[in-house]
């Protein structure tokens, strides 16, 4: 499955619990917030499973859509005008625009398919138990990353600059954030990443 998948059905999930988790009202027409940096073609997967489950724009849904374009600072605007609009959910993409939504409210649900580093961010008090009004998946990747080295370590007893050797031309490199987990592991196990260029 990937990703832009992964995210449609788990926003849809969440969106669609967070809805029904309200007292069902016959004739109600539910409001969505929808804040992201800007339009993408797979966030149509979200609405299109929301009509398939009964929700459908201009029936009994109405989808507040906002776009930063970019500019993250929008976020704080759009999260603040779903709480005048009196949504019944918010959807965030970013962790950025989670914030945002946090700041804002504390009693609308908040949906984040998928954020960086949740409890770093504020977000959630943790992961055992988030609190709040915020629910969704998070993205552990530089968190893991350390542990899966250990593993591999372990098992295979290889470094981990022999790991990326067989990457593709085409692979890109580790986010920024995974490149300092790496260096900070090999620096303790006397590793040389110079040649996986971290």
């Amino acid at each position: 499955m990937n990703r832009r998948c992964f995210i449609a059905l788990v926003g849809t999930g969440v969106a669609v619990w967070s809805l029904s988790a309200q007292a069902q009202q016959p004739g109600k027409v539910w409001r969505i917030g929808f804040i992201a940096h800007r339009d993408e073609r797979f966030y149509e997967s979200l609405f299109g499973r929301l009509r398939e489950l009964g929700y459908e724009e201009g029936r009994n849904l109405i989808v507040e859509r906002r776009y930063a374009q970019g500019d993250a600072d929008r976020f704080q605007e759009f999260a603040d005008e779903m709480v005048r609009l009196n949504v019944d959910v918010i959807i965030v993409v970013t962790t950025p625009a989670a914030q945002a939504a946090k700041r804002a409210t504390t009693t609308i649900p908040i949906v984040h398919p998928a954020v960086i580093d949740p409890v770093g961010t504020g977000l959630v008090a943790s992961l055992a138990r988030p609190g709040g009004n915020l629910t969704g998946l998070a993205i552990l990747n530089a968190e893991l990353t350390a542990r899966r080295l250990e593993v591999l370590k372990e098992v295979y007893l290889v470094c981990p600059a022999e790991l990326f050797s067989g990457m593709r031309p085409t692979q890109p490199m580790p986010s920024p954030g995974r490149r300092r987990i790496l260096r900070l592991v090999c620096w303790a196990w006397r590793f040389n990443l110079t040649r996986c260029g971290t």
